[in-house]
């Protein structure tokens, strides 16, 4: 599930996105919404999101002192919703996912959030990668080291087993021994 928070000084446009966000973006869990910049920036240094909808126009804080607040590297993408179209460019340095124009168009967010999610595979993928490539371990190298497919072991005696087991995911390395 993706989560996401809108920041957008119009309650109505709000309460718009989020409709759209249920009925045409299921795998996105609105987590928070606020009107107040400042609050909206409060709450993101506290907590995390995975997908940020900001407004650009807004009173006190515009959506780009909001990012600049944050601070760089934003953990998060962002989608900049707006009613103005000539704050493309400043967007785009401020790496933005996408900028969608209000009212904005089913088809446009869901492409939008498409955007997301391949680009988490994308990120994702190379992570196992470099993690394949720095922590496979080399059977040929180590005569000790094996594998096996499940349906491959037909008997295993546990008093003869003395083995090292290692999981490798994105964000942890489990190791561990196991004696028989």
């Amino acid at each position: 599930m993706i989560k996401a928070v809108i920041i957008d000084d119009e309650q109505h446009s709000i309460e718009t996105l989020c409709w759209k966000i249920e009925n045409y973006c299921p795998e996105v869990s609105v987590q928070a919404t606020f009107e107040n910049p400042a609050e909206g920036v409060a709450y993101l240094k506290k907590n995390s999101c995975d997908l940020l909808f900001l407004d650009i126009e807004m009173p006190r804080l515009n959506g780009f002192d909001v990012l600049e607040e944050i601070g760089a590297p934003l953990p998060f993408d962002v989608i900049f919703i707006t009613a103005y179209d000539n704050f493309g460019i400043q967007a785009v340095k401020f790496s933005a996912l996408d900028y969608l124009l209000k009212p904005v168009q089913n088809k446009e967010l869901k492409e939008a959030v498409e955007k997301h999610l391949q680009k988490n595979r994308r990120t994702v993928s190379s992570e196992q990668a470099d993690l394949s490539q720095h922590h496979r371990p080399n059977a040929q190298a180590n005569p000790s080291i094996a594998r096996f497919q499940k349906k491959a072991i037909e008997y295993v005696d546990p008093a003869e087993i003395r083995s090292d087991f290692r999981l490798i995911t994105p964000k942890c390395i489990l190791s561990t021994v196991v004696n028989g």
